[in-house]
């Protein structure tokens, strides 16, 4: 299944199974010094297909007890599974080399968040280090140079940002990894814009407890000479009630 999901990310139709990109404004100087903005959509997330299929594995060692699975055979199950993620990625490289074929240059982006996002939570075997790098290049080969020099330090950004949001959910996958995540927040590289929730509103965020006011002592002040006058005006009407009914 997921062979058939790589292959199958070549053409623009496999964009409708990727959640969201990310909208980001850039600004440019033109050659008149005239500050010039525009707006890019770089991939934020690896394609569902990579996320279920890593989720399904830490499901698959939860059912059997992750607790009794020694750490070597984790580190040997992520670094099989990185394996077989990079021989897939190299047979559809391949295949588009024979065939002649011409990647488009979104699902390239994608393809590259997703192979770059697999050598960030699985383990990288020594030997798939370099055939790793290679896959790499060929994908960023269907990519405008300019374009690639844009968009790759706010991949970059996306990349870290998104492990440290699947750690919860693939962690058995991520202790095999070890110290190499890095479990430090990572800043957006807009640091004007503030980041947005990729989930839908489903209600305004109010507080559960709301904060009592703090009266400050000019204004206790106040309310006491406020509460003086009113006492003395009652005294006053109550004993010119008295005194109306003792005549």
């Amino acid at each position: 299944m997921f062979h058939k999901h790589v292959f199958g990310n070549t053409s623009t139709n496999s964009l409708a199974s990727v959640l969201a990109w990310e909208d980001i404004t850039i600004f440019e100087e033109a050659e008149s010094g005239q500050q010039l903005s525009s707006t890019i959509c770089i991939p934020c997330q690896p394609s569902v297909y990579v996320t279920s299929l890593l989720y399904s594995v830490c499901k698959e060692i939860s059912r059997v007890g992750s607790s009794t699975v020694d750490r070597s055979i984790l580190e040997y199950l992520s670094g099989s599974l990185f394996g077989v993620m990079v021989t897939v990625h190299e047979q559809l490289m391949v295949e588009v080399s024979q065939k002649k074929l011409v990647i488009p240059q979104d699902c390239a982006l994608q393809l590259l968040f997703n192979v770059r996002f697999l050598s960030r939570v699985l383990v990288e075997p020594a030997v798939m280090v370099e055939r790793f790098k290679a896959i790499c290049s060929q994908l960023q080969a269907f990519v405008d140079p300019f374009d690639l020099d844009v968009f790759m330090p706010h991949i970059s950004s996306n990349l870290e940002r998104h492990v440290q949001r699947s750690i919860v959910l693939l962690g058995l996958l991520v202790v095999a990894k070890g110290p190499q995540v890095s479990l430090t927040h990572q800043p957006p590289m807009n640091r004007g814009a503030q980041e947005k929730s990729s989930i839908v509103s489903v209600g305004q965020q109010v507080p559960r407890i709301m904060s009592l006011p703090i009266s400050s002592a000019q204004s206790l002040a106040q309310q006491s000479h406020q509460l003086q006058d009113v006492r003395v005006e009652t005294e006053q009407s109550l004993a010119g009630t008295f005194a109306f009914f003792h005549l």
